[in-house]
C-alpha cells in the first residue's frame, strides 16, 4: 500500500467517525441511549451530512481498493513467473 492510499484510508477513517460529533448538531438524539442509525433519519436535522459523509467515504475506499488492486496487478506481472500458473513452467 501507498503512502497516498494509506493517507487516504485514514482520512476516510476520520470521516466516517463524524456521527460522533453529531450530538452538537442535533440535541433531540441522546448521545447514550439512541443508536447510530438514528441520527440518519432524513427528517433530523444534520441527516444529510451524515449521509453524504458516508457516500464520500465509500468513494474514497472504492477509489482506493481500484488503485491498490491496479497496483498489486502491476507488481506480481512484475515478479519472475508473475503471470504464470503456479502448476509449472509455461508450455
Amino acid at each position: 500500500m501507498t503512502l497516498a492510499s494509506r493517507r487516504l484510508c485514514a482520512v476516510a477513517a476520520l470521516l466516517y467517525s463524524v456521527w460522533v460529533l453529531y450530538p452538537l448538531v442535533n440535541r433531540e438524539l441522546h448521545p447514550w441511549t439512541s443508536f447510530v442509525s438514528e441520527c440518519v433519519v432524513a427528517d433530523l436535522a444534520g441527516a444529510t451530512v451524515l449521509r453524504t459523509v458516508d457516500a464520500v467515504v465509500g468513494v474514497v475506499l472504492a477509489g482506493v481498493t481500484a488503485f491498490s488492486s491496479a497496483r498489486l496487478r502491476t507488481l506480481w506481472r512484475a515478479l519472475p513467473n508473475g503471470t504464470r500458473g503456479t502448476d509449472g513452467p509455461a508450455k
